[in-house]
């Protein structure tokens, strides 16, 4: 975070606005491996479920890039002059979600370790696509502030969101698939 508010503080004030959406981007890539937890096979069994173990990551997340956003935000206004960043907040808030979303689901699915990867790709992945020629079909807008681009936002949220919390079902709650078995208790 200190590496992205400083490429936020250094250089020419016609960039700041870039290097703002770059430093924001780094930040939801980095912020994926938090959820990383190298012990969740030992944890299974603790009194604290899963759900509230990730709800208390996602929350540490969510408040130090939102200290970083706000420390982030008043430089580049400062540096450039006060353009908006309603767009550039959601625009962040989608690429942290969708980080921690990839990361949640892979180290579920997966092995555990790689959860943080995931999410840094899948992060630097919906940036990459922001820099893509205007289309109507992408989710993501090639700028935070273009029009129809905040509900375009909210849905990506959203659905980002759905997958962070289907992600973090307790494993123990989770339904099982129950298997039919045939005559004398065979499968």
């Amino acid at each position: 975070m200190l590496a992205a508010l400083a490429l936020v503080a250094i250089g020419s004030r016609a960039g700041v606005a870039l290097r703002l959406s770059i430093a924001g981007a780094a930040v939801a890539a980095a912020s994926a491996f938090l959820l990383d937890d190298p012990a969740a096979v030992t944890l299974a069994a603790s009194p604290i479920s899963l759900p509230r173990r990730r709800l208390q990551r996602v929350a540490a997340v969510a408040v130090a890039v939102g200290l970083w956003w706000a420390a982030a935000a008043t430089i580049a206004s400062h540096l450039g002059g006060g353009f908006p960043l309603r767009g550039r907040s959601l625009e962040l808030s989608v690429f942290v979600a969708v980080a921690l979303a990839a990361s949640a689901t892979a180290s579920t699915l997966g092995d555990r370790t790689v959860g943080g990867i995931a999410g840094a790709v899948s992060a630097a992945g919906c940036y990459a696509l922001t820099l893509l020629p205007p289309q109507t079909w992408l989710p993501w807008p090639a700028h935070p502030d273009a029009p129809g681009a905040t509900s375009r936002w909210l849905v990506v949220l959203a659905v980002a969101i759905a997958v962070l919390a289907w992600a973090s079902r307790d494993p123990a709650h989770r339904r099982q698939r129950h298997h039919t078995t045939g005559p004398r208790g065979t499968r």
